[in-house]
């Protein structure tokens, strides 16, 4: 049983960047692999004050991290920041699962996870998570905003403008929920409608 300190989450394979590993260690399954991701772990999770410890699962191609949090975890909330700044795609995702296994009802770290899920086009997981977030903070127009771009990214068009709608009527003056919208509907046919909401956009 974990300690109460103890941050347990699982991390798919496909949640480690190869651009974090070195070249001869980037396939999946091998001994090098479950090395390389372990030093790597262990590097981005110890000097925030604690030992990781990684239990790989050949099965359902996931590991368990199980972190034991000893002390300064709010450090964890802001290199997860910092990595989203830098792009660090690769160190961000392990820390953001961290942040949801440690605070379950803060939306920001599942919004930011679904947020890099959608771009790297794992949509399905994209959308479940945002969902999530959704459920926890529904008057925040960027998470309704990230599912609507998911819904179009997955060519659901029709459900990517009532989401898109929703959030306009959420924050009105939110350019980036107004040019999302306009992409939609130009891509329905509605060229008079995407006209408005992109002049709205470029007044944000």
């Amino acid at each position: 049983m974990p300690v109460e300190n103890d941050l347990v989450f699982t991390l798919a394979w496909d949640d480690i960047s190869p651009a974090t590993l070195p070249e001869d260690s980037r396939q999946p399954g091998t001994e090098l692999f479950r090395r390389a991701v372990t030093g790597f772990l262990q590097q981005q999770y110890e000097p925030l004050g604690g030992k990781a410890r990684i239990i790989f699962n050949d099965t359902d191609r996931t590991l368990t991290v199980r972190w034991a949090k000893q002390k300064g975890f709010q450090s964890v909330k802001d290199k997860a920041q910092e990595s989203l700044r830098r792009g660090d795609v690769g160190v961000a995702i392990p820390l953001l699962k961290a942040l949801i296994a440690a605070k379950a009802n803060d939306p920001i770290p599942l919004y930011n996870l679904g947020v890099l899920y959608s771009d790297q086009g794992r949509l399905k997981e994209a959308k479940e998570i945002l969902h999530t977030a959704a459920s926890l903070d529904p008057s925040n127009a960027h998470i309704v905003v990230a599912i609507g771009v998911v819904q179009a990214r997955a060519d659901d068009l029709k459900a990517a403008i009532r989401t898109l709608e929703q959030a306009v009527r959420i924050a009105p003056e939110d350019p980036v929920a107004h040019q999302n919208l306009g992409a939609c509907l130009l891509k329905q046919d509605e060229a008079e409608r995407a006209e408005s909401h992109f002049r709205t956009s470029l007044k944000g």
